[in-house]
């Protein structure tokens, strides 16, 4: 037995168990719909956490290891006490100030460099920054590093 409840199809099973469903056909949860029309969300930016006084360091990285750009205050809102790099691509990392950061064990920033990742790999080695770097079959060499603040990040080559 079908029956719509809070705006959703609810099918009762043979056992009187219900399952939800939505798709084109039932109304369904917001935005079913721009999915069906293939709209496709684009990467804008990451925010991460950086230990009191860690911007420094955080954004020499982000510059002058991976290739970032530092937007401009003016090009950004104010008061915010964020900080904001760009890539060519225009995604964005933004670093937020945390007094209780705590990098995490598996979280991680993946970024694309193709080609140009020896030389990311060689500017890693320069400032002194421990990496790895691994391929699995079929996968692009992946480099892995932990940044100042001890965010880990997967540089794809």
């Amino acid at each position: 037995m079908d029956r719509i409840l809070n705006g959703r199809h609810q099918s009762e099973k043979p056992d009187g168990r219900r399952s939800h469903r939505s798709g084109p056909d039932k109304p369904g949860r917001p935005g079913d719909a721009d999915l069906d029309s293939g709209t496709v969300p684009t990467f804008h930016h990451v925010n991460l956490g950086v230990p009191p006084d860690g911007s420094d360091a955080e954004g020499e990285f982000l510059v002058g290891v991976l290739g970032y750009r530092k937007v401009p205050p003016e090009e950004r809102p104010q008061g915010l006490g964020v900080r904001w790099y760009r890539a060519d691509d225009g995604s964005e990392v933004h670093l937020s100030e945390d007094a209780e950061h705590r990098p995490a064990e598996k979280a991680h920033v993946a970024v694309v460099f193709g080609d140009a990742l020896p030389a990311v790999e060689q500017r890693l080695g320069t400032a002194g920054i421990e990496h790895k770097s691994f391929q699995l079959d079929g996968f692009p060499r992946v480099v892995t590093c932990r940044d100042p603040a001890g965010n880990l990040w997967e540089l794809r080559g």
